[in-house]
């Protein structure tokens, strides 16, 4: 890593830090606005949010739609009331300092597949609506594996995804750079792994608190320097953590996680963001069939 990455990576870590802890602290105290944040009732929220991976014309699995199930689900949102927001917007709320639409919804994809950029993209330009894609550092760009010429789900470039992410219709968070893999050696650079961020077998939480704090910074470096974005929002690969990936995520800035547990949450605080719970949207069920199987109150 050149003297240049170096700076920028504790840039990048001082200004996480900064950047999203005291600007809510600041606003309080100027005297332009002038907010009493111990006198604030936030009122209670429901919001729905849905996972997506991939779209294809041939479905696999239940993390893949057709591109005809997905507009019909965004059709569906739109003719109902429904209004996607961000996870910023959510934990400004939480704060205080936006109001949300009536009936907020978060629309999460995750991975970073060209799907996501050629097939969803211009189906939510059209629709004017939101969504977050959380990317796999290592993966961003490529169609192949790192030192190999095996195949993989090819996926949008960082160019594509600045595109994507000037339109202000799609946010970016971390699902981090090389730990989206299952246990022994790591999809991107074959290093050793458990089971997506959990700690390895005798690993010390020193050793296990750098290399998740190395990874997840390498992608939020790679992600500012091609984007401008500095993610705040941790997608636990496999949907998987512990109690120590949330005390680390707290120290590096994160303002919350997303785990793949079906549920709608209600939201009161921002301590609600973490392991927040998702739908996953399949392509033989109704996205009005799932939203109600959840309890999600029209």
């Amino acid at each position: 890593m050149g003297k240049s990455k170096i700076l920028l990576f504790f840039c990048v870590l001082i200004s996480t830090i900064l950047v999203l802890v005291t600007p809510y602290k600041a606003l309080a105290e100027t005297d332009e606005v002038k907010v009493d944040l111990e006198d604030i009732e936030i009122q209670p929220v429901k919001v729905p949010i849905l996972m997506y991976h991939h779209i294809s014309d041939k479905p696999q699995n239940i993390a893949m739609v057709t591109v005809e199930k997905f507009r019909k689900d965004m059709e569906y949102l739109k003719e109902n009331g429904y209004q996607p927001i961000f996870f910023d917007e959510l934990y400004e709320y939480l704060q205080g300092y936006v109001e949300l639409p009536e009936k907020p919804i978060l629309i999460t994809f995750d991975d970073g597949y060209q799907s996501n950029y050629n097939l969803a993209y211009p189906i939510m330009e059209s629709l004017e609506m939101k969504f977050t894609i959380s990317v796999i550092g290592w993966s961003v760009g490529r169609n192949t594996f790192i030192d190999s010429d095996v195949p993989i789900t090819p996926h949008f470039s960082w160019e594509e995804a600045k595109v994507m992410y000037d339109s202000g219709l799609v946010d970016f968070q971390n699902h981090t750079y090389d730990l989206h893999s299952p246990k022994g050696k790591s999809y991107g650079a074959q290093l050793p792994v458990e089971t997506g961020v959990l700690p390895m077998e005798e690993e010390s939480f020193l050793d296990y608190r750098i290399r998740l704090s190395k990874d997840l910074l390498t992608l939020a470096i790679e992600m500012y320097e091609n984007i401008g974005r500095l993610p705040n929002i941790m997608c636990y690969p496999y949907g998987v953590s512990t109690e120590n990936s949330e005390r680390i995520l707290k120290t590096l800035g994160y303002i919350g996680s997303l785990k793949t547990t079906p549920g709608i949450r209600t939201y009161s605080s921002v301590s609600d963001l973490w392991e927040m719970p998702r739908i996953n949207v399949d392509n033989y069920t109704k996205l009005e069939t799932l939203l109600l199987k959840y309890k999600e109150i029209e």
